[in-house]
């Protein structure tokens, strides 16, 4: 196994560069550009700067990630996994391309195009035993985006990544949290379950205009459909 991509080193600042990418603006211009998670940015509520919701107001965590050691494994050929070319969400009506995108220390790459999704290298292949994390905006200046109805996900749902020529992992829905984009939840960095598993990431709370960006993020978990390790 590629252990560079054995865990999500690189989460924590994906997490915080998962922005909902518009200019920050003076908080005398803030009254009238500042949507609610799950409403179009040009038609959100004045609400004001914000400081994000309470943690009482918060989803109970979901799935909690278990340590897997990949020495613990039978010697047996392990699944290579896929380049994703293309993710489907039938469920909110996402059919959208994915590009590649650096995860390192130094650099966090996110979509230019913010009907886009993409997919962190640095994270396992879709397929792969482990998570594979994909992220994309929820909504820029002009409307929504490709992730602007990732909280609308129920379990059970599935997601469709596929490669390039075609050929198609399926996953189920476990679950979703929302978390303050700063915080490092040991469930989105943990390996999982010794499965292959995706995660998808994109920006929720409420959008702070004086810095650009929304307060917290939404990650969905999900695992191979009708896997059995």
């Amino acid at each position: 196994m590629d252990r560079r991509r054995f865990i999500t080193l690189g989460a924590a600042a994906l997490l915080a560069a998962c922005a909902g990418t518009r200019e920050p603006e003076s908080p005398t211009a803030a009254s009238s550009s500042t949507p609610e998670q799950g409403s179009s940015p040009t038609s959100g509520p004045d609400t004001g700067p914000d400081t994000g919701p309470t943690s009482a107001d918060r989803p109970t965590p979901g799935p909690t990630a278990e340590v897997y050691d990949p020495a613990s494994m039978p010697d047996v050929d392990l699944p290579t996994g896929i380049d994703p070319h293309r993710i489907m969400i039938p469920a909110i009506g996402v059919s959208a391309p994915v590009i590649d995108l650096l995860l390192t220390a130094a650099e966090v790459e996110v979509p230019e195009d913010f009907d886009d999704a993409g997919w962190w290298t640095a994270t396992r292949r879709p397929g792969e035993i482990g998570p594979s994390v994909i992220g994309g905006h929820v909504d820029s200046r002009s409307g929504p985006a490709v992730f602007f109805r990732l909280d609308q996900l129920q379990e059970g749902d599935e997601v469709v990544v596929e490669s390039e020529d075609g050929e198609q992992v399926v996953f189920v829905v476990d679950d979703g949290i929302q978390i303050d984009k700063y915080d490092r939840p040991p469930e989105v960095f943990g390996f999982g379950q010794g499965r292959p598993e995706l995660r998808l990431i994109t920006c929720g709370g409420e959008f702070d205009p004086t810095v650009g960006h929304y307060t917290d993020n939404y990650v969905i978990f999900a695992h191979q459909k009708d896997w059995d390790a």
